[in-house]
Formats: C-alpha cells, sequence, structure tokens
C-alpha cells in the first residue's frame, strides 16, 4: 500500500494483543508506515511499529480529562488512515476527522452500553443512566466514521452497515502457537483456565471441580490472571493445595506457560455483557490442541460440538466438570483424538492470518474511497 496509518488508544497498552499483536503488525507487514499513541514507559521501534507513549492516569476521571491529548496526537502525526479503540475518544476522532480531513476507523471491542449496565463501579449511581445514555448517543453518531470494526457482531443494533464494516474476531496468531501440540510426557498434570478471575467466570466452581477430581486423578488447577473482583485472592491462597496460580503475565510469557497443561477450562455464568461474545480462549485451547471443557453458552457452544474439540456442560454443578477432567485424564487417545481436532480447526479456520484478511480488505476499501 506504502501509506501511513496512526492508531489511537486510550486504554490499553501499546503491546496489546488485539491492538499491537494482531492489526498493527499486520498492517506494517503489509507495507503501511504504522504508528501507535498508547500507554507505554518508552519511544521505540517493534516489529516495523512505531510506538509513542501517552501514559494512562490511574485515575480515571483525570484519564478523561487527558483525553484531548488523543486529538493533538493525531494531528502531530499526519497519516492517510486513523484508527481508534475507545468509544470515549469519539468527539475527538470527529473532530480529528474534520481537521485531517482524513478517513477514520473505529474499532470496538464490546458492547459499551452493556458494559455501563454491570460496571461494579457504577453500582446505584445516577452517573450510570447518564453514561448509558452518552454511550448509545456516541454509537450512534459513530456512524460519521468512514470504517467500523467490530470485535464481535452487534452491527444491526447501531446501524453500522451503513459504512463499511468487517466483523474481526480475536483468533490466536499461528506463529505464537507454532510448537503446539506439546508432548504429552513434558506436560505437568495441569487443567487450565486462563483470563479474567471471578465468580462469574466461575473460579469457585474451577476450584471445586478440580478438588473433586483430584480424588481419583492427579490434577492441579494452573490458573493465569488477573482478578476482577473482591475475594478472589484470598479464594486462591486458601486451596494452593490444587491451585497454581502464576498471576497476570504478559501475552507471549502466557503462551510458554499455556504449553505444560492437558485440558482447558471455562465456566461462564450467563451475562448479558458476554451475550454473543466468543472468548479468546476457546481458540487459544485449540490452538494447544488440548481438549476443551466448556460451560454451555450458545456462541461458543457450536465452535467446539462441530469442530469435535471437547464437552460442553449444561450446568455449574461441578461434580459434571469434574467428571470430565478425570475421564480426560484416564482416557489420554480420546484426550489426544479431541485436542487434535481442535488444532486442526485452528490451523485451517480460526487463527488471525485467515481473519486479518478481512482487516486488509477493509482498508484497501477505504484508502481506495470506495463508499466513504
Amino acid at each position: 500500500m506504502g501509506k501511513s496509518v496512526c492508531i489511537l488508544t486510550s486504554t490499553h497498552p501499546a503491546t496489546d494483543v488485539r491492538v499491537f499483536y494482531r492489526e498493527a503488525r499486520t498492517l506494517a507487514k503489509r507495507g503501511l508506515r504504522v504508528s501507535v499513541f498508547a500507554d507505554w514507559d518508552r519511544e521505540e521501534d517493534r516489529d516495523g511499529v512505531r510506538i509513542y507513549p501517552v501514559r494512562k492516569p490511574k485515575n480515571r476521571f483525570v484519564r478523561i480529562l487527558l483525553l484531548y491529548r488523543f486529538l493533538i496526537n493525531g494531528l502531530s502525526c499526519p497519516a492517510d488512515i486513523y484508527h481508534f479503540h475507545e468509544l470515549e475518544l469519539v468527539p475527538f476522532m470527529i473532530i480529528l476527522k474534520i481537521l485531517s480531513r482524513k478517513p477514520v476507523i473505529f474499532d470496538i471491542h464490546e458492547d459499551f452500553e452493556v458494559q455501563y449496565r454491570k460496571a461494579r463501579w457504577l453500582a446505584g449511581r445516577p452517573l450510570k443512566f447518564v453514561l448509558v445514555s452518552i454511550s448509545r448517543l456516541l454509537l450512534f453518531i459513530s456512524c460519521i466514521f468512514d470504517g467500523i470494526v467490530l470485535a464481535f457482531d452487534y452491527r444491526r443494533k447501531y446501524l453500522f452497515d451503513k459504512k463499511p464494516l468487517c466483523i474481526l474476531r480475536n483468533y490466536p496468531i499461528k506463529n505464537m502457537f507454532g510448537r503446539f501440540p506439546y508432548p504429552d510426557d513434558k506436560k505437568g498434570n495441569y487443567v487450565l483456565y486462563t483470563g479474567g478471575i471471578s465468580r462469574r467466570r466461575g473460579i469457585e466452581e474451577m476450584i471445586e471441580a478440580v478438588r473433586i477430581a483430584n480424588k481419583k486423578v492427579d490434577v492441579k488447577l494452573l490458573l493465569i490472571g488477573k482478578p476482577i473482583e473482591a475475594g478472589i485472592l484470598p479464594l486462591i491462597e486458601a486451596n494452593r493445595d490444587i491451585v497454581d496460580y502464576r498471576g497476570f503475565l504478559d501475552w507471549k510469557e502466557a503462551v510458554e506457560i499455556y504449553r505444560i497443561a492437558k485440558v482447558g477450562l471455562y465456566i461462564v455464568h450467563p451475562t448479558s455483557g458476554l451475550a454473543g461474545n466468543l472468548p479468546n480462549k476457546i481458540f487459544e485451547y485449540m490452538a494447544m490442541g488440548i481438549p476443551i471443557i466448556a460451560s454451555g453458552e450458545e456462541s461458543w457452544r457450536r465452535y467446539i460440538e462441530e469442530t469435535d474439540s471437547g464437552f460442553i456442560i449444561d450446568g455449574f454443578e461441578p461434580t459434571c466438570y469434574a467428571e470430565k477432567i478425570v475421564y480426560l485424564f484416564k482416557n489420554k487417545d480420546e484426550a489426544r483424538r479431541l485436542g487434535a481436532n481442535g488444532r486442526y480447526a485452528f490451523e485451517t479456520h480460526f487463527n488471525w492470518e485467515a481473519e486479518s484478511k478481512k482487516l486488509l480488505a477493509l482498508y484497501d476499501r477505504i484508502l481506495k474511497g470506495e463508499d466513504i
């Protein structure tokens, strides 16, 4: 393409998996000159991408007051196309679009209206109603932008079909999982969960399921991620005999730890915030070549069932999950078969290299001036 793109994000770190490893690096490899303005501690070139640090204040309200910096940063970095990632930046990106006269893409990672409705920090506050109303307005006027990227499909809710659009799933990157599947004799007796850790995300059921299973087979819960509600760390500490907690890790570090797991576990209680969403970990488990045991939310059920890569369990009874853990640990051939099915699905369909073609097609379309 030989053109330039400026990526702006006010909440994600510069090396965020979606922002940097998936999108920015893909665009750089295609030949664009890519600049990223994001929370980081230094200015640097990495994998063909220029990173400019915009430190994120710890205080939420101070951060909001300083959002104007991203308008200044965008104007200071003349580009052929701008690509931003937060709803809170919409007013500033409208101004940037008007002043620069360049196309702007809005990359939406989640349903912001639902996010504000379930935000714990807004519980019982009139501010929740205000933010939900503002989010609706900002998403509606986002139709002014030249392209929309969605992490999952809720385009009809906000009439996004009026502009060039693509649904860009966060599938794993092939070269990050090139050394999988890992030989069984080099793995530990681990069931893996990775991601945000909370009761809604099944931490209590996972611990109890592993404890029950541990009475019949030697197994521990390998836990990687960040607690996202109060009381989680004491719960983990109280169960250290069956929980190997590694904390929050950089993505590359986490992938190295993944290699010792034999089964991937995902238990999530129903919530409107996850409706229609596809968790990255389901596809990462497939990429690892390990069988999956997951609760039965419809949005990911079909991926596991159609690929025959694991078990779906309706309900949240720990005993049911424990039975499948024991079965997979005792029936190694079946575990390998399910894992191989998931790995094949990852290699042929559910990988970023295949998904990224939609991002490049969107950029081609916008840079050529189609439907703008």
